[in-house]
């Protein structure tokens, strides 16, 4: 692709994606990193597609009645078994699935309606997460109903920070830790000492902030995110422990937690299979966990320990090391010397910044966003990223998915496993 754009173009790669139902449609939002800074691109009054088989249109009359806004439409499209469908198309999103869920007492399927609108709008543009936003009316950094085209080749330059926190034992905030987005920075709890004869460690590389209140680390927080505004948050366990003790500390301090671009809110979710797993996606940042990211790497340790791994990769680990009691030690630290306490939490943040940059976990997740068309932090995900690929081409094909379950499955014994050879195939025969 020419470096040269048309004045009217953006070239951008996907942090993030959302959607909301609105009176007069779906609402879709991505959060773009370009050349030019964060841009938001909203796309208003988006409709959404399911599809119904010909043959129950008399039987679901009743149910495309009872929801205002459905659309039912003749289609050149047909069913695995080559039975005929209908699109049903739907103002908000969330009427699909009250829609199917009304048809199943029935024994009436009703296939694809479960794909979100952001994730069909990029499928059936075959966009993975390079694009090319086309017109549209900007203001500011935001893009109003511009049109989305793939793009491929470019990689943007992200602005990283990585985060850490310190706790007592139950899990009561001492520190925050921020390195990265031209800036290091310690958060602590406590008040600044009146005096100090001589430094108790070497002199600092970093900045220590003294806050008076839990809730003044937050809002402290809340402040340098909105200052320095990265693109992407990496750290260690960083969703599992570091936010969710962050929203905790913010919830039980009557303050909000506003990590994302604009100063929104983390939109916390459970995983439907792990038990007391999460997820925090927010507005234009994504949140990239180190030990996630080995993992989808094909890295192995015998720990993933932050300890473990740096000192494997690094040769080097924390100033508190595994072997050591060190939940007593940082709880010594800060009882009796809170910069000691700093200077451990934001070489922990370091530590993860380097093994990113060592083993190129960065680049390595923008090439898997832009192959498999799943969002930077979406680790996992196979049958996600095949559907991605999939569902547009079987459609051009003329052919709808079936819902799950729909075909019976079958245990096969296990077989010989071929070594791999990455790319895409129109056919592989063994």
């Amino acid at each position: 692709m020419s470096s040269a754009l048309a004045p009217t173009e953006l070239r951008g790669f996907i942090l993030t994606r959302n959607w909301r139902d609105l009176p007069d449609g779906t609402e879709i939002e991505y959060w773009l990193a370009t050349d030019d800074g964060p841009k938001k691109v909203l796309l208003t009054r988006q409709s959404s597609v399911a599809f119904l088989p010909v043959r129950h249109r008399a039987a679901a009359q009743a149910s495309l009645a009872s929801l205002q806004g459905l659309e039912v439409k003749e289609l050149g499209l047909k069913t695995f078994d080559q039975q005929p469908v209908l699109g049903v198309y739907a103002r908000r999103f969330r009427d699909l699935g009250k829609l199917a869920r009304a048809l199943q007492p029935l024994g009436i399927p009703l296939y694809e309606a479960d794909v979100r609108p952001h994730d069909r709008y990029l499928m059936e543009r075959f966009i993975t997460a390079g694009v090319l936003v086309e017109g549209g009316q900007r203001e500011g950094s935001t893009i109003l109903d511009g049109r989305l085209k793939p793009a491929s080749g470019w990689r943007p330059v992200l602005k990283v920070v990585s985060l850490d926190i310190e706790t007592s034992a139950t899990e009561e905030l001492y520190s925050i830790a921020l390195d990265g987005a031209g800036d290091r920075v310690v958060f602590m709890l406590g008040e600044a000492p009146e005096s100090v004869s001589a430094p108790a460690v070497s002199p600092m590389d970093f900045r220590l902030v003294y806050c008076s209140t839990r809730r003044a680390m937050i809002e402290q927080l809340n402040a340098w995110f909105a200052d320095h505004d990265p693109d992407v948050i990496v750290g260690w366990s960083v969703i599992q422990f570091d936010l969710r003790v962050l929203q905790k500390t913010a919830d039980a301090n009557s303050v909000q937690l506003l990590l994302g671009r604009e100063r929104r809110p983390i939109a916390w979710r459970t995983h439907p299979g792990r038990q007391g797993y999460l997820f925090a996606p927010m507005p234009g940042r994504v949140v990239v966990d180190g030990i996630e990211a080995l993992r989808a790497g094909m890295w192995s340790f015998p720990s993933f320990s932050l300890e473990a791994v740096s000192q494997k990769l690094l040769g080097e680990g924390k100033e508190i090391g595994d072997a050591y009691d060190k939940m007593a030690e940082i709880e010594r630290r800060y009882q009796e010397d809170k910069p000691a306490l700093a200077s451990y939490n934001i070489r922990d943040c370091a530590l993860v910044l380097r093994i990113f940059d060592k083993l190129e976990l960065l680049p390595f997740v923008l090439e898997r966003a832009q192959t498999t068309g799943l969002q930077i932090d979406h680790f996992g995900g196979s049958i996600a990223a095949f559907s991605h690929h999939y569902l547009p081409r079987m459609h051009r094909l003329g052919y709808v998915a079936p819902n799950v379950g729909d075909i019976a499955a079958k245990a096969f014994p296990g077989g010989y496993v071929m070594d791999s050879t990455p790319g895409f195939y129109d056919s592989v025969v063994v």
